[in-house]
């Protein structure tokens, strides 16, 4: 089905960018608690909900960027800019999934409650003026991977280790200037959103080098500190994950990276180290 036959509120709450919200089972999974059924719904509920959660942001985003988004070479075909959704009918239903994903949230957990009301609150602000903040602004985008990742553990009681939220806060940071690195290179500083003239490519690469570095150095830390059921198979799985960060960069190079799931799902390499982590690591968890 072409995209323009699927239904302009199918498109308009991105369903490509749902991939982001696997990041809500990263703790029960690095957890190696996923073998327990209860746990198991408690995460495919928390991801189904972070994934309501996010579609209402979407809308809300796109409906208050309509005018901006009109002069941009792709998002100008969003259903909101492009006219086949309104801006109120776009607000109502972000309304509603505020509403759904904080309920639902609610009755899985307090804490999971409390987290997606942040995540909700941190986007409102974040259309409201944040993103016009420079620094502020990208933080504020990778709080979103942070808050998945937290409500994660939340939703299914997984204790947090300070190792783990820094891998996810180093990736996370690592991804958003990689992002803002991509829209810059196309731009060409003339144009695009009005917070890119106060950042440079060589500022940005040197914000994802160090956050690569945060991210892989406290992947370590983390592998030693935890008692894992293969220890040499969980450091062994360092060197996929390096490799994987290696790759996105140099996708950010060739001009890729505005869209972050476009690298996920559109790179056969990048795609392959990340599997070939993900299994070593499972494996070593739950041997």
């Amino acid at each position: 089905m072409s995209a323009r036959r699927t239904p302009a509120v199918l498109r308009a709450v991105r369903p490509k960018q749902w991939v982001k919200n696997v990041l809500v089972a990263a703790a029960p999974l690095a957890a190696g608690t996923l073998n327990s059924s209860d746990t198991l719904w408690r995460t495919v509920g928390a991801v189904v909900l972070f994934t309501v959660a996010a579609s209402g942001t979407y809308l809300m985003n796109d409906a208050a960027d309509a005018v901006v988004d009109r002069a941009h070479p792709t998002k100008s075909l969003r259903p909101i800019a492009a006219g086949e959704l309104s801006g109120e009918a776009a607000r109502r239903l972000a309304v509603g999934c505020a509403v759904v994903s904080v309920a639902g949230a609610a009755a899985l957990a307090w804490s999971f409650a409390v987290v997606v009301l942040l995540y909700l609150a941190v986007n409102v602000w974040y259309s409201a003026g944040m993103k016009h903040i420079p620094g502020v602004e990208l933080a504020a985008i990778a709080s979103g991977f942070v808050l998945r990742a937290v409500g994660g553990g939340a939703a299914t009681s997984t204790p947090l280790s300070v190792w783990f939220v820094l891998v996810v806060c180093g990736g996370s940071l690592f991804i958003v200037a990689g992002k803002r690195s991509a829209e810059l290179a196309r731009t060409a500083g003339t144009g695009g959103r009005q917070v890119l003239t106060h950042y440079s490519g060589r500022g940005l690469h040197l914000l994802q080098a160090a956050c690569a570095g945060l991210a892989l150095l406290s992947y370590g830390f983390w592998v030693f500190a935890q008692d894992i059921a293969n220890d040499a198979l969980a450091m062994v799985s360092l060197f996929p994950l390096a490799a994987a960060f290696a790759r996105y960069s140099a996708d950010i190079e060739t001009g890729r990276g505005e869209d972050p799931e476009d690298i996920l799902l559109g790179d056969a390499i990048f795609g392959v180290l990340v599997l070939a982590w993900a299994v070593t690591y499972v494996a070593a968890v739950y041997a």
